[in-house]
């Protein structure tokens, strides 16, 4: 009996980290660079590597949340030119230690395109790591992964 009620409580853990990647903002027609050249295009990327890919990574600007991602899923978001806190939180449940929490300074401009990345420390207990891509690199990373599912 104890066997069964610990597989239980495995499984259970493991589907609780797993969730729905989902956007919270509007999502830009992908076939053009900007839509609004008075304003930026933001991506934002996770890396992929196998410690913490079951977690899921909430994302903000300043203080507007965008969306959550899973590893292979990226958010994309126009926004107005200025300097900008992105905000990842990487949610772990609270006998892991809660969330942790990693930030990015982007001044963006008009017309311009940023990709932002959020890399996990390899041993699953650091914040996370943002930084920003070069275009060739931030347009390869895109084109493996897939949009996070627009919810408004």
């Amino acid at each position: 009996m104890i066997r069964i009620l610990f597989a239980v409580l495995v499984v259970l853990s493991f589907s609780a980290c797993k969730g729905s990647s989902i956007q919270r903002v509007l999502q830009p027609r992908q076939e053009v660079a900007v839509e609004d050249s008075s304003g930026a295009r933001v991506y934002f990327l996770r890396s992929s590597q196998a410690f913490g890919r079951r977690r899921m990574l909430r994302v903000l600007e300043n203080e507007r949340e965008i969306g959550r991602i899973a590893q292979g899923r990226y958010l994309c978001w126009e926004t107005t030119p200025s300097r900008k806190l992105i905000t990842a939180v990487f949610e772990r449940r609270p006998i892991d230690g809660g969330d942790i929490t990693g930030v990015l300074d982007l001044s963006c401009e008009p017309g311009q395109v940023y990709y932002c990345v959020a890399e996990q420390a390899m041993n699953d207990k650091g914040a996370p790591k943002l930084r920003t891509l070069s275009a060739a690199e931030g347009r390869a990373l895109v084109e493996k992964q897939r949009p996070a599912k627009v919810d408004l």
